[in-house]
């Protein structure tokens, strides 16, 4: 697969690429502001979008407020952390800036005020970065992300750096996902298993699920004790009561939690690679590859078991994925892109950019005429009939989307006005990437068909 395609494509050729900020809502300000200094927008939809951030703020506010407080206390936070809820007020003075032009249409309000914005939001987002990555250098204490926030804000009530509110808030988060998972968990073990994996580590993950309900039922009995207490002493009654150790109660709650979910998580791990090594015995490849030719088979079985409270996880991407637009797109599309980005920019002729375009749809063109001699198999069921129906017509839409892309691409070399590069680009681009994840329809198919043949 070529690599998702570079960064550049979000700045869209325009000049005014360095002036937008990684928030889309800032960047339709940014817009619509443009346009009013041109004439070509209302105050109302300026109003409009300036209510929009006003809401952001507060919200942003909100969570900044409510979720400090139990940040792990590095220097990094010490130092980003004030900065950033500096800036939330910073956007606030530039969206009261911009407002002011609302009564006296004074363009200059509007440059100072953007001026400002753009600033707050950059320091907001690099702030968020490095925040993001501090938290993913604390000790993990559990593979299910909720779980590990349980864990360490409940540590932390220990040491004395969290409140017990802090808790309560993670906790009931936890229930909520427990009670789901043992739900499916339990749904799943009545059905005989797909692997001898999964046999062998459901009654595992099960006796599990039962530790971690009494480390729950730990640290609910320690807030009813916490309730208590409080009442008490609210009402300033004096009654003899059983002492009880509160952070023995919790600690155990905790540990017992803890315990539970790496056992889980371990029993997934297992389960994974039993099903991998079931998948590559599967007789049914055989079966599916006869009815769909160049589709590839389902790559895992065992659909449904949905487990929150261990949770494996999946790789991370590599670095340079991450940094990239979440547009997929073959090797030819690519070519087009390059070709769109260097005519902009005069490093190619317009007689090189025009024969990209030409190969790409000439090639689209042979692949539509093609298209009939795909051919449904016979002895579909109607799931399978769905999903072969599905995948044909996101061939169809891809394919007539690059088209009418290329076609707006090739306005660019008569007016030279960039506006075409970007709606076509943007147009084949999502053409391109729909066509790629045809593939996922593909394993949706397999999926479908694996659960109707149990089934039988």
């Amino acid at each position: 697969m070529d690599p998702m395609i570079p960064k550049e494509f979000r700045d869209k050729f325009s000049k005014a690429k360095e002036e937008l900020t990684r928030s889309p809502q800032v960047n339709e300000l940014i817009k619509i502001c443009k346009e009013i200094e041109e004439g070509k927008e209302e105050l109302d939809i300026l109003k409009g979008q300036l209510d929009v951030l006003y809401d952001v703020h507060e919200a942003l506010v909100i969570a900044y407020e409510a979720l400090a407080p139990t940040q792990p206390r590095t220097e990094a936070f010490a130092e980003k952390g004030k900065k950033m809820r500096e800036s939330f007020d910073e956007l606030k003075e530039g969206l009261d800036e911009i407002s002011l032009y609302l009564e006296d249409e004074d363009i200059e309000h509007i440059h100072i005020g953007l001026d400002t914005v753009r600033k707050a939001v950059d320091v907001i987002t690099d702030a968020a970065d490095t925040l993001k990555k501090e938290e993913e250098s604390v000790e993990v204490l559990s593979h299910s992300p909720p779980v590990n926030e349980l864990l360490r804000i409940g540590k932390g009530v220990l040491k004395g750096d969290f409140q017990s509110i802090d808790l309560q808030r993670r906790y009931e988060v936890v229930e909520t996902l427990y009670s789901e998972t043992y739900s499916n968990v339990e749904k799943i073990s009545k059905n005989p298993p797909d692997t001898k994996a999964m046999e062998e580590q459901l009654p595992i993950i099960m006796e599990a699920l039962k530790l971690f309900r009494e480390g729950l039922d730990d640290i609910k009995e320690y807030f009813g004790h916490i309730n208590k207490k409080e009442e008490e002493e609210e009402e300033e009654e004096e009654t003899e009561e059983e002492e009880f150790d509160l952070d023995k109660i919790l600690g155990g709650g905790l540990d017992k939690i803890q315990e539970a979910s790496q056992k889980i998580y371990e029993a997934q791990l297992a389960i994974k690679e039993g099903i991998d090594k079931a998948m590559e015995e599967d007789s049914k490849k055989t079966e599916w590859q006869s009815k769909f030719p160049g589709v590839r088979p389902p790559t895992s079985v065992g659909e449904g078991l949905d487990i929150k409270v261990g949770e494996t996880q999946a790789p991370p991407p590599p670095q340079e994925e991450q940094e990239q637009v979440q547009l997929a797109v073959p090797p030819n599309y690519k070519k087009v892109y390059d070709a769109a980005w260097a005519v902009s920019k005069n490093e190619i002729t317009v007689e090189e950019f025009l024969k990209a375009i030409d190969t790409l749809a000439s090639t689209v063109k042979k692949n539509m005429a093609d298209l009939p001699k795909l051919v449904k198999p016979n002895d579909l069921n109607e799931e399978e009939d769905k999903f072969f129906e599905e995948s044909k017509q996101n061939l169809v839409d891809g394919m007539e989307g690059t088209i009418t892309g290329l076609n707006e691409l090739k306005k660019y070399v008569d007016d030279k006005d960039v506006t075409h590069l970007e709606n076509g680009l943007a147009t084949i681009m999502v053409a391109g990437d729909m066509l790629y994840r045809i593939q996922v329809i593909g394993d949706e198919v397999a999926k479908k068909m694996q659960e109707a043949k149990k089934k039988k």
